[in-house]
């Protein structure tokens, strides 16, 4: 349904309005049903069993990965000591 003004400054309202709706008239909607059977809420459930998995995957993976980057910034710090104090610099890094 659309309202139109019968003016003729309002022509090319009109008709940008008419196609609108020829447009609109065009678009067709499918009813789906959107419940949960008991056999999809144990699917589901699968589904959760295996995300949460992959997610402690993940997590042990970020674990490990923080871990050796932490290692290799100690290592690194301790080569900068070493080199520091060959050339006679005396630093004390403070880490907060």
């Amino acid at each position: 349904m659309v309202t139109l003004r019968t003016e003729e400054e309002n022509i090319d309202e009109c008709q940008t309005t008419l196609r609108f709706a020829q447009r609109a008239k065009a678009v067709k909607t499918r009813v789906k049903d959107n419940t949960v059977t008991v056999l999809d809420s144990a699917k589901l459930l699968k589904e959760v069993e295996a995300l949460r998995a992959q997610l402690n995957t993940s997590n042990m993976m970020v674990r490990q990965l923080q871990d050796e980057r932490d290692q290799r910034d100690a290592e690194e710090e301790a080569r900068l000591q070493q080199a520091l104090l060959k050339v006679g610099v005396r630093v004390r890094v403070r880490v907060s």
